[in-house]
């Protein structure tokens, strides 16, 4: 079988990220656990089966592998799972996959409003969180959406 040329610092990273542990990963590689730990240290390589069965169980592109460094995994918002500067522990991958989907979208619609030149919706940003609910109900009494 032919190897698997890739970075064993990705390994570490990408098990690290999807919150697992040499044991559990090396169970779901049908695998032991002495034979992944020259893995990550890069002692011996992987074929290119394991690898991508690695990749398939540590939640990252087959890709990833081969690069250099491990790639910036920040999300764009701001996480307000806490209260005060307390931080939590990081997010699960299911979590970050979730988000990263969102952000996807959300940037589609941003572009395909933009191809159909879509006018502002009037009632986003009209009210402070701090304006009397009767004056909102008021207002859109008076202005009902389309």
């Amino acid at each position: 079988m032919s190897q698997a040329i890739i970075n064993p610092e990705i390994l570490s990273w990408a098990r690290q990220r999807a919150g697992l542990d040499a044991p559990t990963l090396a169970r779901k590689l049908n695998i032991r656990e002495d034979k992944l730990i020259p893995w990550e240290k890069g002692d011996i390589l992987p074929t290119f089966k394991q690898a991508q069965n690695y990749a398939h169980n540590t939640y990252i592109p087959f890709g990833y592998l081969f690069l250099k460094h491990p790639p910036r995994d920040d999300l764009p918002i701001p996480d307000l799972r806490t209260v005060g500067d307390h931080g939590s522990k990081g997010i699960s991958i299911n979590l970050r996959d979730i988000i990263q989907e969102v952000i996807r979208h959300q940037l589609w619609y941003q572009e395909y409003l933009t191809e159909i030149d879509a006018k502002p919706i009037e009632v986003v940003g009209s009210f402070s969180v701090n304006a009397p609910v009767k004056a909102i109900v008021m207002d859109m009494k008076i202005k009902p959406l389309a």
